[in-house]
């Protein structure tokens, strides 16, 4: 839960980009997929393959020795996409200018363009839909209210409240 700072737009912008709603959005892109996990993709046979190298057997090997639970490979899913955001991309808040830039590492600098544009659009519908809930809730909760409250004053308060709720 939020102490006594105030959150602000950017940061909650911010958290969303970090989701597993958000890394789904990622997983829906193929090519995106394909390229982020190119080690692992086959585009001859064109499907996810484990890319196990010499390496591999021998780290896995010495987790089973020392009682280290070996997972078993799987094609790349939100959480893969998320360990990878959480390694390639920064979100950096200047505290200075109010400016906020979000970069991601990415050899190729049209597939950085296309996961940020990925990223941007889904955080953003993200955070309107729960933004269009809670408002929704809240009108919701405010129009029952309404109905209870004889109080002049404290309706009026509430009549303003639910049009400012209602405009948002």
């Amino acid at each position: 839960l939020p102490g006594d700072k105030q959150v602000t737009p950017i940061a909650l912008y911010s958290e969303a980009l970090r989701s597993r709603d958000i890394a789904d959005a990622v997983v829906a892109d193929k090519r995106l997929m394909q390229h982020i996990f190119a080690r692992n993709w086959d585009a001859e046979a064109n499907e996810w393959r484990q890319n196990a190298g010499p390496f591999d057997a021998v780290v896995n090997g010495a987790k089973r020795l020392l009682g280290v639970p070996v997972q078993a490979w799987h094609a790349p899913d939100s959480a893969d996409v998320q360990r990878h955001l959480q390694k390639n991309m920064a979100i950096i808040e200047s505290q200075k200018t109010n400016v906020t830039t979000i970069a991601v590492n990415d050899p190729d600098p049209e597939m950085a363009k296309r996961l940020l544009s990925v990223l941007n659009s889904a955080a953003d519908n993200y955070l309107r839909k729960r933004e269009l809930r809670r408002s929704t809730e809240y009108v919701a909760y405010l129009e029952r209210k309404l109905t209870e409250v004889e109080i002049a004053e404290y309706r009026q308060s509430l009549v303003q409240a639910l049009s400012s709720q209602e405009r948002m």
